[in-house]
């Protein structure tokens, strides 16, 4: 076999590790037995806790939380529409409905979310982390390639990218998806550093992958990082007069990029003037949390919380141990590579003391977005080192090594050293010392043995290959423990509770409690809204329904879940008029409201209002409606009207047949976008009581059809049409100007 052969077939058998590697990790998951998400946490809520085993603890991380109660609903109505082929552009499982491809968080156009469109939801949670961990390991070994990385070193580094704690702990969150592609938009910034002003197109293609993803905080820092990045390297390149040229290429690229991501931000625009998604809020770090560089449980032994969030500062102990190494041969490194990866040290070390300062100040939301580039930067600079050790001659090695047998335990010293203060007192220390950080000074003994190896045998590919054993083996150690795993059991169980909502078939309400528990994992409809994603309208609405419990007859809500705390404080008033239905073990009770006005009910009384008023909504109130129409007189009795409605999620049929004129009120979230049509005719619609839709309704039979038909997606598309054109005009013209430098045969 010649060398461009053995080349080749060393370049598949490091392709084939990168997807061995996370098919072992998710190994579980593939098998069918577990989902990469941690969801516990409904095994202590009413609606599921008859179905908990025996000795299972509550899960203490925030990620938890933030996983129970929104991802997996998200990624239950994603999958559910996609495979029944239904609009995606419409959720009316929570909030009495809200965009859903708008919020962008919920990645409906990430490459990582087309399992959900064609597996088993369980099934595509696996596939979907997997593709991810794949990804990140693909592009870092491209990237490391290119920047000159033999293909031993190149393994090392993708393999310590795609089990760092960003896509491996994270990998359900959307800062998964977005720093998956990191490596490609730190590739086209180094292009650019050294002139290449003409890769616009590939910077452009690497924003809008990452513009996708669903996180707009890791966007917008990561793309400061990389901005960060090509300023300091262009100046250590001298390249001070071009500048001015590389930073607008940059800019314009990932404006570019946005556009191609414009059917997605459009849309979230719109959303936002509208409405709000919250989330889980990370606790804060400090700066004993340091100590997560050796391991992250050691870090947070008495704030078990934070477990996830220490994480992303671990870059593994291989990386740690080399680069200390990598400041014991730097002196010896060409000054180009020096600048290289010290402008990316630097850009880390900028990043990682914004994150925690972030953390210490409160603004603990921008902490994961800071620290989630740490791990990849010090894998390159540990590839790096391995790379420049091999080259040393023996004066060289000599004086390294020097530097390196005081470097390094200084640092694990000046770790553990801090480790100590946090605890207290040694005893602490050595309790959680005997689990991980054995581990990590396992980890440290073999790295540095196989460095003092090399010394004596130089071999490349054996150092390299090792450290990918190891970085392997020790990171699939450490973050394996905190990474999310549950059982498929154990997942939003069907209960007899849940039985029993599912066959009310109608939208569930009840008190501020229901908010915990998001039943629209199981496809149940909901007024609260667990999932955080809410109109500015609709919080107005529920803080109505906290002064006035009786406004929920309007929301379309005929059952109500209350606990005995909600019986005996804010519904006590409203308990004589509500019939039992269901006393559950847990407690909870299932009352029907027979007053309750059905979802789509005709109003021929009203009070017209100019904008919406708050203060004048109530259920003893006529209902306000935002419309200059003014109620027609009647002394008779209120006409019955005969309603059907059809769902359809985006899609609504009303079927009305009134004795008169009146205005048909739709419990459904009213939002720009919903295009309505009485018998094919186009009308207008309007809000009532805030929240709601109404529509003007000419005595007789009608059918009334409210359509989702957002105007932002249609800009968006446009937006997204005409840069994906400039973009594949721009690679087309860079394909040909490499043929053209191609050699001859």
């Amino acid at each position: 076999m010649g060398p461009r052969y053995r080349a080749a077939f060393e370049n598949l058998i490091c392709l084939a590790v990168l997807v061995l590697l996370p098919c072992g990790a998710l190994l579980p998951g593939i098998l069918g037995t577990h989902v990469p998400m941690d969801l516990r946490e409904a095994l202590f809520e009413a609606p599921w806790q008859e179905a908990r085993p025996d000795g299972i603890e509550p899960a203490p991380f925030f990620l938890a939380r933030e996983q129970g109660r929104r991802i997996y609903s998200e990624f239950a109505f994603l999958n559910r529409a996609a495979r029944n082929h239904e609009s995606l552009l419409w959720n009316s499982d929570e909030a009495a409905g809200a965009p859903f491809l708008a919020v962008w968080r919920t990645r409906v156009f990430s490459p990582f979310s087309l399992p959900f469109h064609f597996l088993p939801l369980h099934q595509a949670m696996v596939w979907s982390l997997l593709l991810k961990m794949m990804a990140a390991g693909f592009c870092a070994w491209y990237v490391s390639r290119r920047l000159g990385f033999p293909p031993a070193l190149a393994l090392f580094a993708a393999t310590a990218f795609q089990f760092s704690a960003p896509v491996y702990v994270w990998g359900a969150l959307p800062i998964a998806d977005v720093i998956a592609w990191l490596p490609l938009l730190l590739m086209f910034a180094e292009r650019l550093a050294l002139g290449q002003l003409r890769a616009w197109p590939l910077g452009a293609v690497a924003a809008a992958l990452m513009a996708v993803g669903g996180d707009p905080a890791a966007l917008v820092t990561l793309f400061l990082f990389a901005a960060v990045y090509l300023i300091l390297r262009a100046r250590g390149q001298g390249q001070g007069g071009r500048m001015r040229g590389a930073i607008g290429s940059f800019l314009a690229a990932l404006a570019l990029g946005l556009a191609l991501a414009g059917v997605q931000l459009a849309p979230y625009f719109e959303f936002m003037a509208h409405g709000a998604a919250d989330a889980a809020a990370p606790p804060a770090l400090r700066l004993a949390h340091l100590t997560a560089l050796l391991a992250p449980s050691l870090a947070s032994a008495r704030e078990a919380d934070a477990v996830p969030l220490t994480a992303l500062l671990y870059p593994g102990t291989v990386s740690l141990f080399l680069l200390a190494l990598w400041f014991a041969v730097r002196r010896f490194t060409e000054e180009a590579l020096r600048r290289r990866f010290e402008g990316l040290l630097l850009t880390a070390a900028l990043f990682g003391i914004a994150g925690l300062v972030a953390a210490y100040a409160g603004h603990t939301a921008l902490t994961p977005p800071l620290l989630c580039a740490g791990g990849l930067v010090l894998a390159w600079i540990a590839a790096a080192a391995l790379e420049e050790w091999h080259e040393l001659n023996a004066e060289q090695c000599k004086a390294a090594l020097a530097r390196l047998l005081w470097a390094a335990p200084a640092l694990l010293a000046l770790l553990f050293l801090a480790l100590l203060l946090r605890a207290g007192h040694i005893e602490a220390v050595y309790g959680a010392w005997r689990a991980e950080a054995a581990a990590a000074a396992v980890s440290v003994a073999l790295i540095a043995a196989l460095v003092l190896f090399t010394l004596f045998r130089p071999n490349l590919r054996v150092a390299g290959y090792g450290a990918v054993a190891l970085t392997a083996c020790s990171l699939w150690w450490v973050l394996g423990g905190i990474a999310p795993m549950t059982p498929v059991d154990h997942v939003f169980p069907e209960t007899a509770f849940i039985r029993e909502l599912r066959a009310a078939d109608t939208r569930i309400s009840g008190s501020e409690g229901v908010a915990r528990w998001p039943l629209a994992a199981h496809g149940i409809q909901q007024l609260r809204n667990p999932g955080g994603v809410a109109l500015h309208r609709y919080n107005a609405f529920m803080d109505i329904v906290r002064r006035d419990p009786l406004m929920l007859r309007r929301a379309g809500s005929r059952y109500l879940l209350l606990t005995k705390d909600d019986i005996q404080g804010n519904f006590a008033s409203v308990r004589p008029e509500l019939g039992i239905r269901h006393v559950f073990s847990s407690g909870a009770v299932l009352f029907e409201d027979h007053e309750a006005k059905p979802r789509a009910w005709m109003a021929y009384v009203w009070r017209p209002v100019e904008s919406f008023e708050p203060d004048i909504i109530g259920w003893n109130r006529l209902p306000t409606m935002e419309t200059p129409l003014l109620p027609e007189k009647s002394d008779g009795a209120d006409a019955e009207a005969v309603i059907d409605v059809r769902d359809e999620g985006a899609l609504v049929r009303v079927r009305v047949d009134t004795p008169r004129r009146g205005v048909l009120v739709l419990a459904d979230a009213w939002y720009p976008g919903w295009r309505v049509t009485i018998d094919g005719a186009p009308t207008d619609s309007f809000p009532v009581d805030g929240l709601f839709r109404g529509v003007r309704v000419s005595e007789g039979a009608h059918e009334i059809v409210f359509r989702y038909q957002p105007q932002s997606l249609v800009v968006g598309l446009a937006i997204s049409g005409v840069a994906g054109i400039i973009v594949l005009y721009g690679l087309a013209r860079l394909a040909l100007e490499r043929l053209r430098a191609a050699p001859s045969m």
